[in-house]
């Protein structure tokens, strides 16, 4: 009895994760990882960036779908350890890409111009004028809390913000 009561309970979760929505796996991620539960957050954002895939291979057209993607390659980005800076770096680069696609279905959306900004001060020095100039797009749409955020952590890393 014991025994088929852990097959349907065991059952039961996978059924439950896989049930969950994109939302719902990064809101478990974010929590997870608050809370330094690392492994238990990258399960989740990698539950997000399936489930938001989903919705892209669904309809191509989706620009909040890119948008929440590349938002979970970043947070995923954010957790995985120090250790692993090449892996780090390339989910940023995918955060980005995916914004840029969501950026050219809908050249108005504010959240992929302000976290593609915000992946481009994680990748790399090329992409720094870029983080400034969706900064400030980001700005012109109605977000300006970010490009001072952007102009602060660019002038850490030395770089000339005009």
């Amino acid at each position: 009895m014991r025994i088929l009561l852990a097959v349907f309970l065991l059952v039961f979760a996978n059924c439950a994760v896989f049930a969950e929505s994109g939302d719902e796996a990064m809101d478990r991620g974010e929590k997870a990882a608050k809370n330094g539960k690392h492994q238990e957050a990258i399960k989740a954002f990698n539950i997000a960036i399936e489930k938001f895939t989903e919705v892209i291979e669904k309809n191509p057209r989706d620009a909040k779908a890119y948008t929440d993607r590349g938002h979970a390659y970043f947070r995923k980005g954010a957790v995985i350890f120090k250790d692993k800076s090449e892996e780090r770096h390339e989910l940023y680069k995918l955060a980005n890409a995916d914004c840029a696609a969501a950026i050219e279905i809908d050249p108005n959306h504010t959240r992929a111009y302000a976290l593609r900004a915000l992946t481009s001060t994680f990748i790399g020095e090329t992409y720094y004028e870029n983080a400034i100039k969706d900064a400030k797009r980001a700005c012109e749409l109605g977000n300006c809390d970010l490009l001072k955020l952007i102009t602060a952590r660019l002038t850490r890393l030395s770089y000339e913000v005009d």
